[in-house]
């Protein structure tokens, strides 16, 4: 179904940018910044990628958000692209680590 006009979202995106690393299974594989949050998730831009293909669709990761105070969160990447990744929050809303 092809819809016109805005996009529905079920919460706000908000610009954020925030310092973070990615790890799967404990190993730092990419890091860069959040370019939005989200309460069910964020987008990401990478600007290092240490993977040859952790990054992709359907993979679960845990990133580190940088910024103090460090906080971990549990994630789903659900689409890539070539400068970053989307994803959601697994177990977690933002609102509860106060991100926003």
């Amino acid at each position: 179904m092809i819809q016109n006009g805005p996009e529905r979202r079920l919460s706000d995106r908000i610009p954020t940018i925030i310092g973070i690393q990615i790890y799967a299974y404990g190993m730092l594989i990419a890091n860069g910044q959040t370019v939005d949050i989200s309460d069910r998730g964020l987008l990401m831009r990478i600007e290092q990628d240490f993977s040859d293909d952790e990054l992709h669709p359907g993979k679960y990761l845990d990133i580190l958000l940088v910024s103090p105070p460090e906080r971990w969160l549990p994630i789903k990447v659900v689409r890539q692209c070539e400068r970053g990744i989307a994803a959601l929050f697994i177990g977690v809303d933002a609102s509860e680590y106060c991100i926003q």
